[in-house]
């Protein structure tokens, strides 16, 4: 990252106190931008990322954000102009008829009805803003069991096809590879890509 190559950049990242989330705010803010990372409930997890980055002279903020409760900014991120929408609940494989139910409500809330909320409501500010929703290639080779998970990444693609016909927010829906994060956590061993190679280049 060079310097001050992000310093006009004002994000806010939803779910930015691990995994990806935390990975593109050290890299705002190690090019000079202003990141503010929400967090569910780790708040230790998020005060430990904005103390490091602040230890070496980097900026950042922290909010929390609940989003299935609550699916509109805070208030004190009306300045923003690149959003990051790592809000994800724990994604696992087929189980139980019950469990796909609970499932499939909750990949519907997240991906596609809270994420359309926050994007209409970032166009009704009518202030020019950048939009990062990380879509799969899981897409592209569906593994075995994670049918509901795919079909609603599917559906936040079709719905940021269809936000950006506005002309306030561009939303980019990079399907991305597997990557180093909590969610994919397995005892097999498997390849992951390099988090900050991979996502660099679209900040």
């Amino acid at each position: 990252v060079k310097n001050n190559e992000f310093k006009n950049i004002r994000a806010l990242i939803i779910g930015g106190s691990r995994g990806l989330g935390e990975v593109v705010a050290k890299l705002i803010s190690a090019g000079g931008g202003e990141p503010t990372i929400t967090y569910h409930v780790g708040n230790i997890e998020a005060e430990r990322v904005v103390n490091e980055i602040r230890a070496w002279g980097g900026k950042c903020e922290m909010t929390q954000l609940t989003i299935n409760e609550k699916d509109s900014l805070p208030l004190n991120c009306s300045n923003i102009n690149q959003l990051y929408y790592f809000a994800s609940p724990k994604i696992l494989g087929k189980r139980s008829k019950n469990y796909n139910e609970k499932m499939l409500s909750l990949y519907r809330t997240i991906y596609v009805d809270c994420f359309n909320n926050i994007c209409k409501e970032l166009v009704s500010r009518n202030s020019k803003c950048s939009v990062f929703y990380p879509s799969t290639i899981f897409i592209d080779n569906p593994p075995t069991g994670f049918k509901n998970y795919i079909r609603f990444k599917m559906e936040g693609e079709k719905l940021c096809e269809e936000l950006n016909k506005n002309s306030v927010i561009d939303i980019i829906a990079p399907r991305l590879p597997r990557l180093a994060t909590d969610q994919n956590q397995s005892i097999i061993k498997q390849q992951s890509e390099n988090n900050a190679e991979i996502l660099l280049p679209f900040i």
